[in-house]
């Protein structure tokens, strides 16, 4: 991943020379793969519908993951209480499961095809020859494949395209989490600052630090929306769509018996769902730290205070509902409701190419 220094900031942007290389390494395997697949799909859309709806989600996976890979182109005082320390310890606890999660994913990706050879050589059909069909993506390539050293160097080359949109789609997500994390515990910071506010000339001088503090906050929040809008975006809409192939190949898999379809189905559903998800968990995260500034104050000694700072509290309440929510380009809103929304779709398209 390139160099994050400075996104948050008004600082210049610089990349370090070699961070170029791994980057165009990988949006050159995976662009490679991905015209393979569509280049497979053209030919056979006709009379292989169910082979297209297998072989597009892959497609349209290896072109996020290039987005991706392309996008990719204060200290707290003492008053770190327990909820801020659970909340920071949730996210490293999920962003690990979610990580290991992808990892397991791309594992079984690697080894698949040679599970395949295994039972070839050692299993019933070891002395008839091997047809060098079992490959990481289903897709036709445009080189014949009919010896071992091809076939293990093709295979070599899926698995380095596996690696590489793996480690895209896990540094990008999990960088939303910390990001969006370290900002709510910001709000959470202010707003246990409020409950020590009084009718004092030190009380005055901590709530303008607050105001200052507050504003850069929510700027940080439109930092974060602006940077990772196009990766929002791209992913969303993707896993819309491969939401409703997913089940829909889950579905021929339960129908015709072949329960290790049945399971590859089920995980790649499980972990294309799970992307949307950490989007929209952290994205209301973000919404909701943003919002409850005024009931802190609200239930702060404000009733001790004078005219002139009851003033200024009464502001900072009315300012703070305004709620900042989390877009991909003010166009997808990242919620639970978005989550409600996506399921939806993918499930009325999923009946409508059932009923095919």
């Amino acid at each position: 991943m390139a160099s994050m220094n400075g996104i948050l900031t008004n600082r210049e942007f610089k990349n370090n020379w070699w961070e170029i290389i791994p980057m165009l390494i990988g949006i050159v395997v995976l662009f490679t793969t991905v015209s393979c697949q569509l280049t497979s799909m053209y030919p056979i859309s006709s009379d292989q519908f169910e082979y297209v709806l297998e072989l597009f989600p892959f497609a349209l996976s290896g072109v996020v993951s290039t987005i991706k890979i392309i996008w990719e182109s204060g200290r707290l005082k003492n008053i770190l209480t327990s909820s801020i320390l659970k909340r920071a310890e949730r996210t490293r606890l999920m962003t690990s499961y979610y990580t290991s999660l992808i990892a397991f994913v791309c594992i079984t990706h690697l080894i698949y095809p040679y599970i395949f050879v295994f039972k070839h050589q050692f299993g019933p059909e070891s002395n008839s020859s091997y047809d060098f069909s079992a490959t990481v993506f289903p897709c036709i390539y445009p080189i014949k494949i009919d010896s071992y050293p091809k076939y293990f160097m093709l295979i070599t080359f899926e698995q380095i395209d596996v690696t590489i949109a793996c480690t895209a789609w896990a540094s990008c997500d999990t960088l939303f989490a910390q990001l969006s994390t370290h900002v709510s515990l910001q709000f959470m910071e202010i707003i246990n600052n409020c409950g020590n506010l009084g009718n004092n000339p030190e009380s005055i001088e901590k709530l303008r630090d607050i105001v200052n503090r507050y504003q850069q906050l929510f700027l940080f929040c439109e930092s974060i929306e602006s940077f990772f809008s196009p990766v929002i975006f791209a992913t969303v809409i993707s896993n819309a769509i491969n939401l409703c192939c997913g089940m829909y190949r889950l579905d021929q898999e339960i129908n015709a018996g072949n329960w290790n379809g049945v399971t590859t189905q089920a995980v790649y559903i499980t972990s294309v769902s799970l992307q949307t998800v950490v989007f929209c968990i952290f994205s209301e995260t973000l919404t909701e730290s943003s919002t409850i500034m005024g009931e802190a104050i609200y239930h702060s000694q404000w009733t001790d205070c004078d005219q002139n700072m009851k003033i200024k509290l009464l502001l900072i309440m009315v300012r703070s509902r305004k709620q900042f929510i989390c877009t991909a380009y003010n166009i997808i809103d990242v919620n639970y409701n978005q989550l409600k929304q996506i399921a939806n779709a993918a499930v009325s398209y999923f009946m409508l190419l059932r009923s095919l």
